[in-house]
This record gives C-alpha cells, sequence and structure tokens, in this order.
C-alpha cells in the first residue's frame, strides 16, 4: 500500500469509529480524540465549501461565461459563412462539368 491509501484508510476508520463512541462516554460529556478530530473536519469542510462556493459567485459575476457565450457564437457564425461560400463554389464547381 502506498501512503496515499493508508492516509485514505485512516481517515475512513476515523470517521467510523466516531459514530461508534459508548453511551458511558457521550454520557459524560467528556471531548474525546473522535469527537474533537471530527469537529476539526466539521469545521474544515466547513470552510472549504464555504471558499469554493464565493469563488463560484465571483467568476459567475464577472461574466465569464457571456463572453465565452459570445466569442463562441461570434465564431461558428463567421466559420459558418465561409463553409457555405465553399459549399456553394463546389457545388458550382460540379455542376459545371
Amino acid at each position: 500500500m502506498n501512503k496515499t491509501q493508508v492516509l485514505a484508510i485512516s481517515l475512513i476508520l476515523l470517521l467510523i469509529s466516531t459514530g461508534i463512541e459508548s453511551y458511558r462516554i457521550q454520557k459524560r460529556e467528556a471531548t474525546t480524540y473522535f469527537s474533537q478530530a471530527r469537529d476539526l473536519l466539521h469545521s474544515s469542510w466547513d470552510q472549504f465549501s464555504g471558499k469554493t462556493q464565493e469563488l463560484i459567485e465571483k467568476a459567475r459575476n464577472t461574466g465569464v461565461e457571456d463572453k465565452v457565450k459570445e466569442i463562441y457564437e461570434q465564431g461558428t457564425r463567421t466559420v459558418s459563412t465561409y463553409v457555405n461560400i465553399i459549399s456553394d463554389q463546389v457545388y458550382h464547381w460540379w455542376n459545371k462539368k
């Protein structure tokens, strides 16, 4: 096993083990290493997803999608014009002979 597989398996076991805490530990309301790790993972995930959502909103607000769509439409219009001209020329050349 390489390091990434060991790390992935360790994280999976950590997440599984957080649900297996005994009733006695929960009743005591003492913080365990598992609950601290779980809380750390939750807070890290919340921060990561929040930042990702902010970046997505910034990209949408700059109008990148509209600019790309406009460039694509202009390009296809130009190419289709030249394709039509060439196909018309080939058609007339073919029918002359």
